[in-house]
């Protein structure tokens, strides 16, 4: 139950900061173009600081001999949730089925786990490390292949964003590691990219809530039976194989948390404006969206609760 609390707490503390940032925006501080720029902000330049710092701070390899399977574990969660999505989707109206498949493919993979690993175990921990090597191509993944579900066959690829600002990041600190050059970043300098690095995590939940708040008006037309659907694949379902793998592998705590971890995230923020770019149901997606993040405030804790009350049996 402690577990179960403390996992309530975190995302609670999250969902209080992005409350912040609905009053924001209800008061015309954060329209559309200003939570354009806080998004930046924060994803090109606070995140991969504080990514940069955290590894440099964080990481040990000789602790994580096998860090470097992360991303691999990452490529076998994101092929399950693409096998669920193709199977599922099947269920929902043709006119909705690619926004219910991207929703079930593309989890909140870095910002809410970010807050809760950080406010649970601390912002340079090993498991926040474990967490920014879990999800190194995730964004490279999302922006390049979300929009080819809206697209005829033929799409080109875009090379140019390969090399996100968080890969960079993550591959400068990896390297410097690797070359026992770390230790010779100077201290001031570290600190320094830290507080810049700290402004990412409020940074993007106030985002989340203004999206909310300027979103609001798109939730007009309900859609009950698509919506309930979709909450219980993406929160319930999803989650539960997850754990159930997870368990039968008998895999690492460290590593079976974040696993479940991820399965039982909400779709990700950037979700509508891709949606909106791309011609699909704006409101449909806003609604998904929304329900599955109210759903996640129990459904995560409780899926995080159970994996570890059933590993300290």
């Amino acid at each position: 139950m402690s577990f179960f609390i403390t996992t309530l707490e975190s995302l609670a503390i999250s969902a209080a900061v992005g409350g912040v940032g609905y009053l924001a925006s209800a008061r015309g501080m954060l329209n559309r173009n200003a939570l354009k720029v806080l998004s930046a902000i924060s994803l090109e330049i606070a995140l991969p600081c504080q990514i940069f710092a955290a590894i440099l701070r964080g990481f040990n390899p000789q602790a994580q001999p096998h860090w470097w399977l992360l991303p691999l574990w990452w490529v076998g969660l994101t092929s399950l949730q693409v096998l669920v999505a193709w199977i599922t989707g099947r269920w929902f109206p043709p006119d909705l089925r690619r926004e219910a498949r991207l929703g079930f493919i593309y989890q909140n993979a870095i910002f809410i786990p970010l807050v809760m690993l950080s406010d649970m175990f601390g912002a340079t921990s090993g498991i926040v490390v474990s967490l920014f090597l879990f999800t190194l191509f995730f964004s490279v993944f999302f922006f390049n292949t979300a929009p080819l579900l809206f697209q005829q066959a033929g799409r080109n690829f875009h090379w140019n964003r390969m090399l996100t600002p968080s890969l960079i990041a993550t591959g400068t600190a990896l390297l410097l590691h690797m070359g026992n050059l770390h230790s010779w970043v100077p201290g001031f300098c570290l600190r320094g990219i830290e507080m810049v690095g700290a402004i990412a995590v409020p940074g993007l939940l106030m985002y989340l809530g203004g999206s909310i708040y300027q979103d609001r008006a798109d939730a007009r037309q309900v859609l009950p039976g698509p919506v309930v659907g979709f909450v219980v694949i993406r929160n319930l379902l999803l989650p539960g194989v997850v754990l159930l793998i997870v368990l039968g592998l008998h895999l690492s705590r460290e590593l079976g948390l974040l696993l479940v971890l991820q399965a039982s995230m909400p779709p990700i923020t950037a979700l509508t404006a891709l949606v909106e770019r791309e011609g699909g149901n704006r409101a449909f997606t806003n609604q998904i969206m929304l329900s599955s993040f109210i759903t996640a405030l129990i459904t995560v804790p409780l899926f995080l609760a159970l994996h570890h009350w059933i590993l300290s049996r």
